[in-house]
C-alpha cells in the first residue's frame, strides 16, 4: 500500500502534467524564455510517474500481471484512443482514412499509456534480469539507456533541425527510470548521500541551460521544452534518489493526496476539458500569462470537482 508520502508526489506530478498542457496549447502564441525555464523546472512529471511505477510494481506470476496490466492500461488506452479521435474529427468531413488516422494519432498525450505498456511486457524479463545479474557493471548499465538515446534525439535535432517523429512514444526515452524504480524494490540499492540536494539544485541548473541553448541557438523549441534531453535525464535521475531518500516523512492528508486518488482519471480526459477550456479563452484578448493563469485554475478545479463526484458518489453507487 502507498502511503501518503508517495502519494502527495504523484499529486504534484498530475497537477504538473496539467500546468504542462495547458502551457503546450499555448505555446505557439507566446514563445519565450519563461516557458524554457518554466517547462525545465516541471518537466519531472512523467518521469517521475514511470520510477514509481517500477518502484511499486506487484509481480508474482507473469500470467496474471499481464491480465491485469492490459484491464488496467491497454483498455483505456484504446478506449481514449478512439474518444479524442472523435473529439478531433467531430467538425472535419469524415472519412475512413481520417477516423483511422485521428484514432492512432490524436490524445497526443497518451504515449504515456504505450510506454508504460511496454514496460510492463518487459517487466518478467528485467527482473530476472536485476535477480541474476552479480556484477555491479551489469546491474547498473541499463540506467545509462534513456540518456544515450536523449543523446542521439539531441543529435538528431541539431543535425537535421527536426525532431523525430514520435520520438517520445519509445521506450528507450524512458526505460531508466523504471529500472531505477524496480532496483530500489528488489536490490534495496543505497541512498543517503548528504549532497543529493546539491546536485538536485546543480543538474535543474544545468537542465534549463540545455533548455534556454537548445531555443536560443538551435531555434528547437520542441526538444527545449521536452522531458527527452540528456540534462533533464540527470535532474530527474537525482529526483528520483532525493524522492526515495525522504520517503521516511510523514505526509497528512491534503487535497494534493487526494488528486493522486483521481490522477489516473485525470490523466486520461482533461485534454478534453482542457480543449473546451482554450475554445472558451479563445474568445476573450487578455494578457498571456493571466490568460494561462485563469485557464490552469479552471482545469484543476474542473476536474477535481468531475473526480470527486466521479469516484465519491457515482462509483460508490453503482457498487
Amino acid at each position: 500500500m502507498k502511503k501518503n508520502y508517495y502519494q502527495y508526489i504523484r499529486g504534484l506530478c498530475i497537477l504538473s502534467v496539467l500546468l504542462i498542457h495547458t502551457l503546450f496549447v499555448t505555446d505557439n502564441v507566446y514563445l519565450d524564455s519563461f516557458n524554457i525555464i518554466l517547462r525545465r523546472v516541471i518537466n519531472f512529471t512523467v518521469p517521475i510517474f514511470i520510477f514509481l511505477a517500477g518502484y511499486f510494481v506487484k509481480y508474482d506470476n507473469w500470467k496474471e500481471f499481464y491480465k491485469k496490466k492490459v484491464k488496467r492500461i491497454l483498455v483505456p488506452l484504446c478506449l481514449w484512443k478512439i474518444i479524442y479521435g472523435i473529439v478531433t474529427i467531430k467538425f472535419k468531413k469524415i472519412s475512413i482514412s481520417l477516423i483511422i488516422k485521428s484514432i492512432c494519432l490524436d490524445g497526443f498525450h497518451l504515449y504515456y499509456l504505450i510506454v508504460l505498456f511496454t514496460l510492463v511486457l518487459l517487466t518478467p524479463i528485467i527482473i530476472k534480469y536485476i535477480n541474476n545479474s552479480k556484477n555491479k557493471v551489469i546491474t547498473y548499465f541499463p540506467l545509462f539507456i534513456t540518456f544515450i538515446y536523449n543523446f542521439f534525439i539531441t543529435i538528431y535535432c541539431i543535425n537535421y533541425n527536426k525532431i523525430l517523429p514520435c520520438y517520445n512514444y519509445y521506450v528507450f526515452g524512458w526505460f531508466s527510470y523504471y529500472y531505477l524504480g524496480l532496483l530500489f524494490k528488489y536490490k534495496k540499492i543505497e541512498n543517503s548521500n548528504s549532497k543529493l540536494l546539491l546536485y538536485y539544485i546543480l543538474c535543474l541548473a544545468i537542465s534549463i541551460a540545455e533548455g534556454l541553448v537548445l531555443y536560443i541557438i538551435f531555434n528547437s523549441y520542441d526538444l527545449a521544452a521536452s522531458q527527452i534531453t540528456m540534462s533533464n535525464f540527470l535532474y530527474c535521475m537525482i529526483l528520483c534518489f532525493v524522492i526515495k531518500s525522504m520517503d521516511s516523512k510523514t505526509v497528512k492528508n491534503s487535497i494534493i493526496v487526494e488528486f493522486d486518488n483521481y490522477s489516473y482519471g485525470i490523466y486520461l480526459s482533461h485534454i478534453v476539458v482542457l480543449m473546451i477550456i482554450r475554445k472558451i479563452m479563445n474568445i476573450y484578448h487578455i494578457n498571456y500569462f493571466l490568460n494561462i493563469t485563469i485557464t490552469y485554475v479552471l482545469l484543476v478545479f474542473i476536474m477535481y470537482l468531475i473526480s470527486y463526484v466521479y469516484y465519491n458518489k457515482i462509483k460508490k453507487v453503482k457498487h
